[in-house]
C-alpha cells in the first residue's frame, strides 16, 4: 500500500481563500444595480451614487430628445412624475432617473385617496413602491376606479417574488421593475412610459380636433339641407302659379291665342314643368336626408302601378316615337311598397328610358315574382347608348350626370339617387346592367307582400350586388348599389 502524502496546510488555506472570494463575487449583486445595502451605493448629497467597482461600462448615448408632452392649448409641458414611496433611497434613485429624461419628480406617501384633490393636475407617470403592501394595492385600485382620476402610466417597483408582479399587473400597473434595479434601466423605462403618455396626449388632441371638425361638418350639412329645403319651397310656390297660368292660356281660358303665342306658351310651360321636376327632386332629397319622408308599405300590384306610370308618360313617348311595353300586360305581381313613392321611382326610371332611347326604339318594363328568393323583381330595359363601367359605379351618386353617347340631357343628377334612397327605405335594392351601345337594364328587387310567397310586408333586408350587408332605415347618402 502506497502511503499518501500529508496535505500542505498552507496550500489548503490559499485554496479556501480563493473559493471564498469567488463565492463573494458570485453572490454579490450584479455590477451597477441599485441595492439598498449599507455602504454599497448609499445616496450622497441627494443623488444616488454607485460604487466605483460596480459601475457599468460606458454605453452609447441615446440621440433621442426627452419626451415632450402636448398641453391642451398646443404648447409643450415639462413631464411630471410622482413617486409613491416612503423609502428615501428609492426616492433618490427615482429623482436621478427622472432628471435624466428632463422630468420633474414629486415624492408622495401612500394617501388614502390616489390623487390630491386640491386642484392639482394628475401626473404624466406614477412610480409606485409595491413594498407598501395593502396600501399599494389600494392605491392602484383607486387610480383605475371607474369615474376616478384619469388613468396615467404606472410603473410598479416590486421585489424578486413573481407573485408581487402578478398582483401589480392584475390591479392595473402598466409595467414592473424589480428592486434592486439598474439606474439606467429605470431611466429607460421612465422615458418609454413618458413617450407613451406623450403619444396618448397627441391622440387625444387629434381626436378633439376631429370631433370639432365633425361637428362643424354636421352643422354645415344641416345648414345646406335647410337652405335647399327653404329655397325649394320658396321657388315651388311661384313656379306652380306660372305653370297653372300658362296652362290656362294654352287652353284659351283667358282668350284666344295665335300660333306664335301658342308656340311661346308651350315652350314656357315645358320649361316650368322641367323646373318643377328638379325642385321636386331637391325637396325629396331634403326630406329623405332629414327623415321627414314617411313610408307606408302596403300590398300593391306592381303591374297596375307600371301601367299607371306608362299612361302618365304617354305624351312623352308619343312625342319621341318610343314604344313602351309592359310584361305581363295584366294579372297581379304583388309587392309590399308605398304606392306613391314607388310610382315616383317607376316614373323616374321610365322617363329616363324614354328620354335616352333613340326615336322609334322600344322600352320594356318587366315585373315578375321570384318566390325562391322571397322577392319581386322589376326591370326597366331601354335601347339607349348604354353606360361604360366607370359610370355604372357612380350612376346612383348625388349630382352625378353621365355623358350620353347621342345627346346632352339637362337635369340635376338627383333622380336616380332619390330612387335608390326610396328603394332602400323599402328594404330593397336597385342596380344597373349595361353594355355600351346596347342600352341599360335597371333592376329593382323588393320584398313580396305578406301571404304572397315569403317575406312580410314592410322593409326587409335585401342582398346587395356589391356584397355589402343589407341596410335598414335611413340609407347612407351617396352610396352606390
Amino acid at each position: 500500500m502506497i502511503a499518501r502524502p500529508e496535505p500542505d496546510q498552507g496550500l489548503a488555506k490559499i485554496h479556501a481563500s480563493v473559493v471564498f472570494q469567488f463565492l463573494q463575487v458570485v453572490t454579490r449583486s450584479k455590477p451597477g444595480r441599485y441595492s439598498p445595502a449599507p455602504g454599497a451605493g448609499a445616496p450622497k448629497n441627494g443623488v444616488f451614487q454607485q460604487p466605483a467597482n460596480q459601475r457599468p461600462p460606458p454605453r452609447r448615448k441615446e440621440t433621442g430628445t426627452p419626451p415632450k408632452l402636448v398641453e391642451a392649448n398646443g404648447g409643450v409641458a415639462e413631464p411630471t412624475v410622482w413617486i409613491i414611496s416612503t423609502r428615501p433611497e428609492l426616492v433618490s434613485a427615482a429623482r436621478t432617473a427622472s432628471a435624466g429624461v428632463g422630468a420633474r419628480l414629486t415624492a408622495l406617501g401612500l394617501p388614502p385617496d390616489p390623487f390630491p384633490t386640491d386642484g392639482v393636475a394628475p401626473p404624466d407617470l406614477i412610480l409606485l413602491d409595491a413594498t407598501g403592501g395593502d396600501a399599494a394595492v389600494a392605491f392602484l385600485s383607486g387610480v383605475n376606479r371607474p369615474g376616478g382620476a384619469p388613468v396615467v402610466p404606472l410603473l410598479a417597483i416590486t421585489g424578486d417574488a413573481w407573485e408581487e408582479r402578478v398582483l401589480m399587473f392584475s390591479h392595473g400597473a402598466h409595467e414592473c421593475i424589480v428592486d434592486p434595479f439598474h439606474i439606467e434601466e429605470l431611466t429607460a423605462r421612465i422615458r418609454g412610459l413618458l413617450r407613451l403618455k406623450a403619444l396618448q396626449k397627441r391622440v387625444v388632441a387629434r381626436e378633439t380636433e376631429l370631433a370639432t371638425a365633425n361637428r362643424e361638418l354636421v352643422r354645415l350639412a344641416t345648414l345646406k339641407d335647410d337652405f335647399i329645403a327653404t329655397l325649394s319651397h320658396e321657388l315651388r310656390t311661384p313656379l306652380t302659379a306660372i305653370c297653372e297660368f300658362t296652362s290656362l292660356m294654352l287652353d284659351e281660358v283667358t282668350g284666344p291665342v295665335n300660333d306664335t303665342q301658342r308656340e311661346c306658351l308651350e315652350v314656357a310651360h315645358a320649361n316650368c314643368q322641367h323646373l318643377a321636376m328638379m325642385i321636386d327632386d331637391l325637396l325629396n332629397l331634403s326630406r329623405l336626408a332629414s327623415g321627414e319622408m314617411r313610408f307606408n308599405p302596403v300590398p300593391t300590384n306592381l303591374v297596375a302601378l307600371v301601367n299607371d306610370a306608362r299612361a302618365s308618360l304617354g305624351p312623352m313617348a308619343v312625342r319621341r316615337q318610343v314604344r313602351v311595353t309592359v310584361r305581363p300586360s295584366g294579372g297581379a305581381v304583388m309587392a309590399a311598397v308605398d304606392r306613391a313613392r314607388m310610382r315616383q321611382v317607376i316614373v323616374n326610371l321610365l322617363s329616363n328610358a324614354i328620354k335616352f332611347t333613340a326615336e322609334g326604339s322600344d322600352v320594356e318594363v318587366v315585373a315578375e315574382a321570384v318566390p325562391e328568393r322571397g322577392i319581386v323583381r322589376l326591370e326597366v330595359v331601354d335601347q339607349g347608348p348604354g353606360l361604360p363601367p366607370e359610370q355604372q359605379r357612380r350612376v346612383f351618386e348625388r349630382f352625378f350626370q353621365g355623358k350620353p353617347m347621342h345627346a346632352s340631357k339637362s337635369g340635376l343628377g338627383l333622380g336616380l339617387n332619390v330612387c335608390m334612397e326610396i328603394v332602400s327605405q323599402h328594404g330593397g335594392r336597385i342596380g344597373v346592367e349595361s353594355v355600351v351601345g346596347k342600352g341599360c337594364r335597371f333592376i329593382i328587387d323588393l320584398p313580396v307582400a305578406a301571404g304572397d310567397g315569403a317575406a312580410p310586408a314592410g322593409p326587409q333586408p335585401a342582398p346587395d350586388p356589391a356584397g355589402r350587408a343589407p341596410r335598414r332605415g335611413k340609407p347612407a347618402q351617396g352610396d352606390s348599389p
